[in-house]
């Protein structure tokens, strides 16, 4: 675990490469860059951001989600195990996470940003396992299976969406399960402020939401394929002043698909490039739709409906 170990001696040390001077202005939120193994600020505002320098560390991290809200990351460690880095200011703080090891199917970062849920895949086996973690180490675990994928997570991190192709699950700490719906190829899911559901299915290229929680919810289509759906990457929720909004990204033919003002029907944004993902930032209602290493990278400001790019070096 050499890469934590060496982010824990520096202690109060400054978190930022460069200049040792810190980070100047607001910060927008934080990315994994596999290409420099580094967790980058993007420094400004949208409009007028940029990809600033990373986290200091000796050696190239790998495999890290990041919660840019939390302002932490779940790293894989060169021994197959994993740690949680947390920065606040320019101090990095970083703990082993005891009893997790081997590779993820998907790790997903909470709303809230303080915990997440790992699914590891099971070294020699065919079962994989949902496990809850935080600052205080490991929570729950729930076995899934062959084929089943992670979605994702709850605002306070206690529930999960899950799939194994045509069904969607909901999936408590505690391995409570519960049927959601039914699809050709669910794809992507996200959680409503209502406790609802709205999910892609990448298969019928359709998009829903599940009304409410509990079994019996009723499923409502959104969209189909013939009103603009093709290769769905994934849908957004936001708050509005007209009520919560949600929005799908499609991956085949580089836009996004919102509702109208006004709820009178749908419309599509053109985008510079092709979404790959919607990763929430440390803004309300701020998505990272790409990486780096796929051009210039993509923010959303959902409620104002609006694109902005951030160039990358």
């Amino acid at each position: 675990m050499r890469t934590l170990q060496r982010l824990a001696l520096l202690g109060a040390a400054v978190a930022y490469g460069g200049s040792g001077a810190g980070l100047q202005g607001p910060v927008t939120g934080y990315l994994f860059d596999a290409r420099q193994g580094l967790i980058r600020p993007i420094e400004g505002l949208p409009g007028g951001a940029r990809l600033g320098a990373g986290l200091a560390v000796e050696e190239r991290l790998s495999d890290c989600a990041v919660s840019s809200v939390g302002r932490r990351a779940l790293c894989r460690t060169a021994a197959g195990g994993w740690g949680l880095l947390v920065w606040t200011g320019v101090a990095v703080r970083s703990r082993e996470m005891e009893g997790l090891a081997g590779a993820a199917e998907r790790v997903v970062f909470s709303e809230m940003g303080v915990r997440a849920v790992l699914h590891l895949e099971a070294a020699g086996e065919l079962a994989r396992r949902l496990v809850w973690v935080g600052e205080s180490g490991v929570g729950g675990m729930v076995e899934t299976g062959e084929g089943w994928r992670l979605l994702a997570v709850a605002a306070d991190g206690g529930q999960v969406l899950v799939t194994n192709g045509p069904e969607l699950w909901r999936v408590e700490e505690k391995g409570v399960w519960e049927w959601v719906a039914r699809g050709v190829e669910i794809g992507a899911a996200v959680f409503s402020a209502g406790g609802g559901v709205y999910f892609a299915d990448r298969g019928a290229k359709e998009l829903w939401q599940v009304e409410g929680a509990g079994a019996g919810a009723a499923a409502v289509r959104m969209l189909r394929e013939a009103e603009g759906v093709g290769e769905p990457v994934g849908p957004a929720v936001c708050a509005t002043e007209a009520g919560e909004q949600v929005v799908m990204a499609d991956g085949a033919a580089a836009r996004l698909t919102m509702p109208r003002p006004g709820g009178t029907g749908w419309e599509s944004v053109g985008l510079w490039g092709r979404p790959s993902q919607l990763a929430r930032l440390d803004r309300d209602g701020l998505y990272l739709l790409n990486r780096p290493g796929e051009g210039p990278l993509l923010l959303l400001d959902c409620a104002r409906r609006h694109v902005s790019f951030v160039p990358v070096d």
